[in-house]
């Protein structure tokens, strides 16, 4: 059943991506334009991948690891990566970059963090964006 779940995760975020080929990349629009169910495929595949990464190094989990996404968490995180892509200023964050700083909000940190993190997010996705104008 898991590895079917997460051939089922990484088909969906494959196709996800491979949608964004051929025009400028705007994770925000793309993110929204994804159905509810397509949305949590990818937050659960995000997770699932997180911790395949994990068993394959042999790394246990520790406190020091508090960025990892939790399938339980998966609904909430989803829903509020969407809640933050429909602000315009956050549309160029990577969707990696934005389930971290969902992570963040859901787990109830202070707000000043959570801006500094979108303010991260937003020049990592726009050194992104000119580095795809420049090729």
């Amino acid at each position: 059943m898991k590895k079917s779940l997460t051939a089922l995760c990484i088909t969906a975020i494959l196709f996800s991506g491979s949608a964004l080929l051929g025009e400028e990349r705007n994770p925000g629009r793309h993110w929204l334009e994804l159905s509810e169910v397509e949305r949590l495929i990818w937050v659960c595949g995000f997770a699932e991948g997180q911790q395949l990464i994990l068993d394959e190094l042999e790394i246990k989990v520790t406190i020091h690891l508090s960025s990892l996404i939790l399938l339980k968490d998966a609904s909430a995180i989803s829903k509020i990566m969407s809640q933050y892509y429909n602000d315009t200023a956050n549309t160029y964050i990577p969707w990696q970059f934005m389930t971290i700083i969902a992570k963040t909000k859901l787990e109830g940190k202070p707000m000043a963090i959570i801006e500094k993190a979108l303010e991260l997010g937003r020049q990592a996705g726009m050194a992104l964006r000119e580095k795809r104008k420049s090729r």
